[in-house]
Order: structure tokens, then sequence, then C-alpha cells
């Protein structure tokens, strides 16, 4: 198998001991943002008077079953985590593609620190500790795919196999990173227009990282088995 002869960063091969290692890593890229968005489906489902509409995800944390979006944050660190792992395996190619899979690594640990430091349950008190460092955890996350997805690009374009996602991967990075500045620079001027929209602004932004760590998984595991 080709990527068996081929590694992503280092030039030594991948031995078939760490096909099935590596099989693993990549189907979680595909299984977690899956998971993510059906434990998030039922979560707010079982949230009375929940609107996805305006409400943040994070507001999913309170309530009877609270626990189910707290689980799903720390489900999403370990998925993501291994994704970003079977991105320096199998596709960097270069010590700038290396630290673009340790920035989705970032990007999963954030999710944890989304689980343990928590928004305030009523918006209008006082901005605590924990919620000050809520928010900075979600810029982190917000910045750090579409860092490491536009970094990620060099190695697409020297491998053909990859070469055809290159497009795809910079169209992400840049829309990620053009909603995410829209939240740091235009949303503090004028608030009122996405707050009464931030819970659909907040699943859009998500859902960009998703989509493209399932399509990159997929060809990934399609390379594996091919």
């Amino acid at each position: 198998m080709e990527i068996l002869r081929k590694t992503g960063n280092s030039g030594q091969a991948i031995t078939a001991s760490k096909r099935c290692w590596l099989t693993g890593l990549t189907a979680a890229g595909i299984a977690g943002p899956v998971i993510f968005w059906l434990i998030l489906l039922l979560a707010q489902s079982l949230y009375p008077g929940y609107d996805p509409a305006v409400a943040s995800i994070s507001r999913l944390i309170f309530g009877r079953y609270g626990w189910l979006q707290t689980v799903n944050f720390c489900l999403m660190t370990v998925f993501t985590v291994a994704f970003g792992t079977a991105v320096y395996i199998g596709i960097a190619k270069s010590k700038v593609g290396k630290l673009a899979s340790e920035l989705f690594i970032i990007m999963g640990l954030a999710q944890l620190l989304t689980a343990i430091f928590r928004v305030n349950q009523d918006p209008f008190a006082p901005k605590t500790i924990a919620y000050n460092i809520h928010n900075w955890v979600f810029l982190v996350t917000a910045a750090a795919f579409p860092f490491g997805a536009l970094l990620l690009v060099p190695s697409l374009k020297l491998d053909k196999r990859w070469r055809a996602f290159a497009g795809f991967t910079i169209a992400a990075g840049i829309t990620a990173m053009a909603l995410g500045l829209y939240w740091v620079v235009a949303h503090p001027l004028a608030p009122q227009l996405i707050n009464p929209w931030f819970g659909i602004y907040e699943r859009i932004l998500l859902s960009i990282p998703l989509v493209w760590m399932i399509v990159i998984s997929s060809r990934l595991l399609w390379m594996i088995r091919h």
C-alpha cells in the first residue's frame, strides 16, 4: 500500500504494525463530528425553552441533562486530538505541516477547557474568571483551525494524492478565519447585529472545521485501505 511506504513528515516508511493505529486515529476524525452533533441535538431537545438560533452551545451544560454536553465536549477532545495525530503521521510533510497538526491537537484540548471553565448560567450576571477563561478558550479554538488548515496546505500541494484537497482546505480556513475575525472586531462594535442569531453563528463557525475533518479523514482512511 502506498501510504505504508510514505509518511507525513519524516520520509520514513510507516510499518504495517502502525496501520491499524493510524486507521483508528483517522476514523476518529469521522466519528467525532458525527457523535458531537448527535449528542448536541439530543441535549438541546431535552433542554426546555432552549432556542438553538439564539443560545450558545455552552449553555447546554446547565439543566437536568447538562452532563450530556459536558461529556460531549470531553469526547470531542479525544476525537480531535486523535485526528491531529493522524494528520501528523499521515499527511504532514514538513515542520510547517507538523505545526498544523499540533494546532489541531490544541483545538481539541481547548474543547476540554470549555467543559471545565463554564459560562455564567445567568447571562446578565457579572463575568466570572471561569466565564472569561471560557471565552478566551473559544477564541483559541476559533483561531487554531484556520491557521492549522492554511499551514497544512503546502503539505497537501506537495503530494499529488492530496493536491485536489488544497483548495477546499484554503476555502475552509479563510471562511473560518473571516467568521472568527468578525467576532473579535465587529461584534464589540455592533453586538446587536449578531446577538439575536448567535446560536446560528456559532453552529456555522463550528460546522466548518467539523465538515473539513470528516472530508480529510475520509480521504486519509481511503488511502490507508487502498
